[in-house]
């Protein structure tokens, strides 16, 4: 994440010159969610998604509800909207505590696991959320407009974008084994044919009209289900190279994109709560590993992309400061940008920090115990000395020569 919030410097010069926020300007990002979510499918251990289905729904649902609170200057229909873009735990920002050599010796596996799942997964629930939002403050809450809404976006878009997705994954996955059985496939082919999973989840799934980046994510999920694709690939470069590619592609992405002209905690609380009635058990089991989830919440490209679909998909602004529709297409991209610049900026120091903070805190205790080492060696020499050290000092020595002694007398 460190060299990501330095690639993001790279992105700053042209910033706020990205305007257009039509299809042409959210595809750009577009086929960058689908590759993460795929790799954080694929990752997973076996059944992973059925074994903590509990945990997971915990996470992303009362979650993504309690954000809405945050803007209380706008109707709830209007906060939605823009919390909606903030749902996101962006799977490229969150790759920096989910892997490499710092995540493995700092953060439990389970916990690496939850986050890794929980950021791939929500990027696609918040299609819902988004549409939910936009009904409702476009067409109100109609009984004939909500079904055909459940309908085209809950049914049509979400389940679709799953069920093709886990399809794709379990055939993939057949055709691999069977591939590899028969000596048609080596290794190193295996492991890089996820990369044309992505495309073909990617293209079917837009081609239907589903939601691609669920169907990226249940396809990886899929291929990883029984566990035989992680024992292929554990050992294996191939997909965190991907990633460090992904991460500078999105971080120059949102430097560019960022409207500095535009710019005139929520979830650590929420993680909390949960924590507290034991629904994220076991993979959140003490308040550290509760409040590490929720400050380790980036923000990112998921963020930017939903920003851009919601101004694609609200009615045309009538230029009225009164309007709604007007009040959150003019800031939801500033706030948005706002939160993901700081997101990124906090997320990025925090690892240093804490990096900073544990040396110190091992070099501290290291003079310590250095010191007391050298005062019970000082004292134990000079009589002087010994007559003036500190009772629990004295007492130390004495047990030493006394246990000096009776291995003298053993022997």
């Amino acid at each position: 994440m460190e060299s990501g919030f330095s690639i993001l410097v790279v992105g700053l010069p042209p910033g706020g010159r990205f305007e257009c926020v039509g299809k042409l300007s959210y595809v750009r990002v577009d086929p960058i969610g689908p590759g993460i979510r795929l790799l954080k499918g694929v990752e997973l251990p076996k059944s992973y998604l059925r074994d903590h289905a509990k945990s997971l729904t915990a996470l992303i649902v009362p979650v993504m509800g309690l954000i809405s609170w945050i803007f209380p200057a706008l109707s709830f229909a209007s906060a939605l909207v823009i919390s909606s873009c903030l749902t996101p735990t962006d799977p490229v920002l969150a790759n920096a505590i989910v892997s490499g050599k710092w995540a493995e010796q700092n953060v439990p596996e389970h916990l690496r696991l939850l986050i890794a799942a929980e950021s791939a997964a929500n990027d696609g629930l918040a299609y819902p959320f988004l549409y939910v939002s936009i009904k409702m403050l476009t067409i109100g809450t109609e009984p004939i407009e909500i079904a055909k809404f459940v309908w085209e976006c809950v049914v049509y878009q979400v389940l679709l974008g799953v069920a093709l997705g886990a399809f794709l994954g379990w055939v993939f996955r057949v055709l691999l084994q069977r591939a590899e059985a028969r000596g048609f496939i080596d290794r190193s082919s295996y492991i890089g044919q996820y990369l044309s999973l992505t495309i073909l989840s990617l293209g079917t799934t837009a081609i239907l009209g589903g939601d691609d980046l669920l169907a990226a994510f249940a396809a990886g999920s899929a291929v990883s289900w029984d566990g035989h694709f992680n024992e292929k690939s554990h050992e294996s470069e191939f997909s965190s190279t991907l990633e460090v590619f992904f991460n500078c592609a999105c971080f120059v992405y949102i430097g560019a994109w960022l409207p500095f002209h535009a710019l005139d905690l929520e979830r650590i609380p929420a993680l909390v709560a949960l924590w507290w009635t034991g629904w994220l058990e076991p993979d959140i089991n003490t308040l550290g590993e509760a409040l590490f989830s929720g400050h380790f919440g980036p923000m990112g490209v998921g963020a930017v992309f939903i920003s851009m679909l919601a101004l694609t998909e609200l009615p045309p602004s009538q230029g009225r400061t009164d309007n709604q529709i007007d009040r959150v297409s003019a800031s939801i991209q500033p706030i948005v940008s706002f939160i993901v610049l700081g997101s990124i900026f906090i997320h990025g120091i925090s690892i240093p920090f804490f990096s900073l903070g544990t040396w110190f805190h091992e070099v501290y205790f290291k003079a310590k115990i250095n010191a007391a080492h050298a005062r019970r060696s000082l004292s134990s020499v000079s009589p002087f000395r010994r007559s003036r050290a500190l009772p629990d000092e004295r007492q130390g020595l004495l047990s030493d020569e006394l246990g000096q002694r009776d291995q003298e007398e053993q022997v």
